[in-house]
Parts: C-alpha cells; structure tokens; sequence
C-alpha cells in the first residue's frame, strides 16, 4: 500500500469586525440584526388568493376548471422562492461579504 503526503499551507483567520444575522420568520419573512424587517404580507396575500381561487375552481369540477387547477399547480410555491432570493439578493448588496463592497452587479 503507498500513501502520499503532502504539505498545504493554511492562512491566518482573519478577525471579524461586523457580521449580519438573519431570523427567518412567517409574519416577517426576514429581519437582520440592522433592524430591516421584509413583511411577509405579500406572500400572505398571494396565498389567500390563491386558496380561494382553488376551492372555487375545484367546487365547479369542469374541465377546464381542472386545466387552470394543472396550470396554477406550483405557482404559489416559485412565487415564495422568488420574493425570498429577491430578499437574499437585496441583504447581500448591501453587505460586504468576504471583505469585498459588493458591486450590485448579478
């Protein structure tokens, strides 16, 4: 059996000045500890909608009301991603993560 060794130098850790902490919520989809707070009211509202949107359709049973069912499938849960990444994206532009200004460019 051979082994083979080899020598990797490690850098110093750097000391941290400032840092970002983010709870992650229902009623605020997100507060920092700068005191941003990202309502999740719009989420809510959508979800409403949605939900009452769907009982009606499915209340009716025609076809076509099960096409649009097909059709709104998922829609709820990529409009939640989006409006979270739109959230992220925002912290990190203003952020300076790494040590580097972030340059606002995605």
């Amino acid at each position: 059996m051979a082994t083979t060794t080899s020598n990797v130098d490690v850098p110093e850790p750097r000391a941290v000045v400032e840092f970002l902490g983010v709870d992650l919520g229902v009623t605020n989809l997100a507060s920092d500890s700068d005191g941003r707070r990202y309502s999740g009211s719009e989420v809510k509202n959508v979800r409403w909608r949605n939900r009452k949107l769907r009982a009606r359709l499915q209340a009716k049973q025609t076809r076509s009301a099960k096409r649009r069912l097909k059709k709104l499938a998922g829609g709820e849960s990529c409009f939640a991603r989006h409006v979270n990444h739109c959230i992220s994206r925002r912290e990190i532009r203003m952020e300076e993560l790494n040590g580097n200004p972030h340059t606002g460019k995605s």
